[in-house]
C-alpha cells in the first residue's frame, strides 16, 4: 500500500516517470490483477525490456513472452512501413540530389533497414525514429521545390496573361499565325501545370512538373521574342497609316487652297506666293512634319 501511494505520487509529480509508472502497475499485477489488465501499459520500449527481465512476472511467462514477441511484431511492422514510406518519398526526389548527398541517404537508410530487421526492440524504434526524421526532412526538401515552382509557375501565368492579351488585340492574326499556333502549346502546358500543382501531393509528377515549367519558360521566351517582331511590323503599319492619312489630309487642304484662290479678289496681293514652286515646298514641309508625327507618337501595343 505505501509503496503504491509512493508511485502515484511520483506520477501526479512527473507522469512522464517510466520507472514509477512502470512499478505502480506491477504493483496493481502484484495484488490479484491479470497480466492481460496491464498489457496495455506496456507499449514503450523500456517498459517492455523491464517486463522481460522482472522475475515477478514467471508465474505467465509464456503469456507474457507471446504478448512481448507480438508487440516486437507489431513495432517492426510499424517501422518497417515508416522506412518504406520513406524510401519511397527518397526515390521520387532523388534525381534533384547531389552523388554525395544521394549516397549520404542510402547509406543511412540501408543501415535503418538493417537496424529495424535484425535489432532488438531499442534498434526498432530508433529505426522507426530515424526514418521518420528523414521522412520529414525530404518533405521539407519537397515542399523547397514545390514553392519554388509556384512561384515560377505565378510569374509564367502573368506572362501567359500579357501574351494572351496582346495577340487578342493584335489585328493581323490571319498573317501570323505561328505567334497563334505556339500560344495554344503555351496554353495548353499552363493548364496542365495548374492542375498538378492544385493536386493534394504535387509530389508525385515532380520530375514531369518541373519538365513542363521549364518548356513553358521556353515558350514564353519564343513567344516573347516573336511579339517583339510583330510589333515592329504592328507599329511600322500603324505609323505609315497614320503618316499617309494626315498627309493626304493635308495635302487635300494645301492643293484646295490654291485652286480656290485664284478666283478671290485677294489672288492678286498673293500672285507670287501662288505658284508651283511654294506649293512643292510647302507640301515638302508637310511631308517631314507628318513624318515627325507619326514617328514620336505614342501608341500602346502591348
Amino acid at each position: 500500500f505505501i509503496a503504491d501511494e509512493f508511485y502515484k505520487e511520483a506520477l501526479e509529480k512527473d507522469f512522464t516517470c517510466l520507472p514509477a509508472f512502470y512499478y505502480f502497475n506491477l504493483a496493481k499485477y502484484l495484488k490479484s490483477s491479470s497480466l492481460s489488465e496491464i498489457f496495455v501499459y506496456f507499449s514503450h520500449p523500456y517498459l517492455l525490456y523491464w517486463s522481460y527481465l522482472e522475475p515477478l512476472f514467471i508465474k505467465d511467462q509464456r503469456e507474457l513472452e507471446e504478448f512481448l514477441y507480438e508487440r516486437i511484431a507489431e513495432k517492426r511492422e510499424q517501422a518497417s512501413q515508416r522506412l518504406k514510406e520513406t524510401e519511397d518519398r527518397y526515390h521520387k526526389i532523388k534525381v534533384f540530389l547531389s552523388d554525395s548527398e544521394k549516397k549520404e541517404y542510402e547509406k543511412t537508410l540501408s543501415q535503418i533497414r538493417e537496424n529495424i530487421h535484425k535489432g532488438g526492440l531499442g534498434l526498432i524504434e530508433s529505426g522507426y525514429s530515424k526514418a521518420l526524421e528523414i521522412d520529414l526532412e525530404l518533405q521539407g526538401y519537397i515542399y523547397r521545390i514545390i514553392k519554388n515552382l509556384r512561384e515560377d509557375f505565378e510569374k509564367i501565368k502573368s506572362d501567359h496573361k500579357n501574351l494572351s492579351s496582346f495577340w487578342r488585340k493584335y489585328p493581323y492574326k490571319y498573317e501570323d499565325v505561328i505567334f497563334g499556333k505556339e500560344l495554344k502549346i503555351f496554353s495548353d502546358l499552363v493548364q496542365r501545370i495548374e492542375v498538378k500543382l492544385k493536386r493534394k501531393d504535387p509530389s508525385d509528377v515532380l520530375s514531369l512538373l518541373i519538365s513542363e515549367i521549364n518548356s513553358c519558360k521556353e515558350k514564353a521566351e519564343t513567344l516573347k521574342n516573336l511579339k517583339e517582331d510583330l510589333i515592329k511590323k504592328w507599329s511600322f503599319r500603324v505609323r505609315l497609316a497614320d503618316f499617309l492619312r494626315n498627309f493626304s489630309l493635308l495635302e487635300f487642304i494645301i492643293a484646295s487652297i490654291y485652286i480656290i484662290v485664284p478666283y478671290l479678289p485677294i489672288f492678286r496681293t498673293f500672285k507670287n506666293f501662288f505658284n508651283t514652286s511654294s506649293f512643292l515646298l510647302i507640301s515638302f514641309l508637310l511631308l517631314i512634319i507628318c513624318l515627325i508625327f507619326s514617328y514620336f507618337k505614342k501608341y500602346d501595343f502591348e
